[in-house]
């Protein structure tokens, strides 16, 4: 639901229990990831140059103490994860893959991680619930509030009001983590604020500052969302759009009245401009009548700049100005213009043209190694430049942006904020535009995958957008929930 941070580091611990064998430990990996990443991540030396020489000795330092104690993946990863938060929060990550060979099964791992975990919390707090005389309470009861049965999959949760609040408990059994009548979730008073509590999976707590309702029968707590089971309330026209669109896997448009149209994108990855063109050229008409437009791409984590290309004319109103990127030249990063000649992920969406641009950058970069090269790419595709006609329609357009927008998404926003008809509503973005072009690698051992990026944009050091992110013109706060947003734009643009 508007969630996708697709651009921050990925934690996964899997076969943790397992020891390193000799010449695999948290020492070897680390060095490798170390000398990987000085060697030909494009961010690396701005952010030395940034922050110092001094302050990544000592980083190496503190982070070497922690690999020396580390026993196993599960300890190591968290570790990797923070050398690597050294250097930004976006663009980057390391995981560990999956063993295909191992002392113990994946699922009996999990099984063995189950009972312990049901064991551990067997004496959990607990509040038994009679479900036909609570079902009965809550039919009689004349005003509404956060008692009720909730869905939360897996999980059913009945919530009761205590004297400090609210209590939410488990009311089936069909977690093998969780038993019937365990504690799940708390909304607790304090002073005029009313906080939340949730217990993950294996118990352990997650907090909130704020409950969000979402009209009567949605409900967010400390990162779970709840829908209303009882009693039965009608659900408002309004929310129900929000979580219709909202969790639009494709773009969509929707007229809301005679004066504005509503387009939702809520992914720029190449596989999506097919759609996204495809959606514009059949609702020109209407797009060409219609003053007012608002483009939500409220959680698109980006893809590619070309995918967006389609949506600029609509928004023009002057000539944009790009700075383009330069790509660091090393004998592995280059192979990554390789494999868009191969690799088959990117048949579908490669032209004749884009793969002879990707040999001959190859052959240039391959001159230049060790230097940053900037190449001239028509990846953007040819209606991005700036000769593109431009449309007069709409008049005005309000885009809709979050703190999960992020990458090409923000690059989209750099573009369409150049137009003098274009005004942007919400919260910052998440901040992951300046080092670019994300490559993937896998250790000797093949015990981790590394992300790393191979570009730079021209931008820096003058315009920085990474770890910053990109200010809205119309904040909204969290007093406004996410699902009244549209309703909000829409008034300021009638306005």
């Amino acid at each position: 639901m508007f969630t996708k941070r697709l651009l921050t580091f990925c934690l996964l611990f899997i076969g943790a229990g397992h020891a390193y064998c000799q010449d695999c430990n948290c020492s070897t990996t680390f060095q490798w990831l170390k000398k990987t990443f000085e060697e030909n991540d494009a961010g690396f030396k701005y952010i030395l140059s940034v922050k110092g020489q001094a302050a990544y000795d000592y980083h190496n330092q503190n982070i070497q103490e922690k690999i020396n104690v580390a026993k196993n993946r599960e300890e190591c990863l968290p570790v990797l994860q923070e050398w690597l938060h050294f250097f930004r929060k976006g663009h980057i990550y390391i995981k560990a893959l999956e063993r295909e060979n191992g002392n113990e099964s994946p699922a009996l791992a999990k099984q063995l991680d189950t009972l312990s975990i049901k064991n551990q919390f067997k004496d959990w707090p607990r509040l038994q619930i009679a479900l036909p005389e609570f079902e009965k309470y809550l039919g009689n009861k004349q005003t509404q509030d956060f008692e009720g049965i909730w869905n939360c999959p897996p999980y059913k949760i009945a919530i009761t009001k205590t004297e400090n609040g609210y209590k939410g408990i488990l009311v089936n059994n069909v977690s093998p983590y969780w038993e019937s009548g365990q504690l799940k979730l708390e909304i607790i008073k304090e002073g005029n604020e009313l906080k939340g509590i949730a217990y993950m999976r294996d118990h352990s707590k997650a907090k909130s500052d704020h409950i969000e309702w979402m009209g009567q029968n949605y409900l967010q707590v400390a990162g779970l969302w709840l829908k209303r089971l009882a009693p039965v309330l009608p659900t408002e026209t309004e929310v129900q759009d929000y979580l219709t669109l909202g969790n639009a896997k494709n773009p969509c448009i929707k007229q809301l009245d005679k004066n504005t149209l509503y387009l939702r994108i809520p992914s720029f990855d190449p596989s999506q401009k097919k759609a996204i063109d495809s959606v514009l050229d059949a609702n020109d008409e209407m797009l060409s009548k219609t003053p007012n437009l608002i483009i939500d791409i409220r959680g698109n984590g980006g893809g590619s700049d070309f995918t967006f290309s389609h949506i600029i004319p609509y928004l023009k109103t002057n000539p944009i100005s790009t700075f383009g990127v330069e790509y660091l030249s090393t004998s592995m990063n280059n192979k990554r213009m390789l494999d868009y000649i191969t690799k088959p992920e990117y048949k579908t969406f490669f032209s004749d043209e884009q793969k002879e641009w990707a040999k001959k950058s190859y052959d240039t970069l391959q001159k230049h190694l060790g230097e940053f090269v900037y190449l001239n790419e028509p990846l953007k595709g040819k209606e991005a430049e700036d000769s593109v006609t431009k449309k007069v329609y709409p008049k005005q357009v309000g885009i809709i942006i979050d703190g999960d927008v992020a990458s090409s998404a923000e690059q989209f926003v750099l573009a369409a904020r150049q137009s003098k008809k274009v005004k942007f509503f919400g919260t910052p973005t998440f901040g992951a535009c300046d080092i670019s072009n994300m490559y993937f690698k896998k250790d000797p051992c093949n015990e981790y995958e590394l992300g790393y990026c191979l570009s730079r944009s021209k931008r820096i050091p003058q315009y920085i957008i990474d770890d910053r992110g990109l200010q809205p013109d119309y904040f909204i706060s969290n007093e406004i929930p996410q699902f009244k947003w549209l309703t909000y734009v829409k008034q300021i643009l009638e306005q």
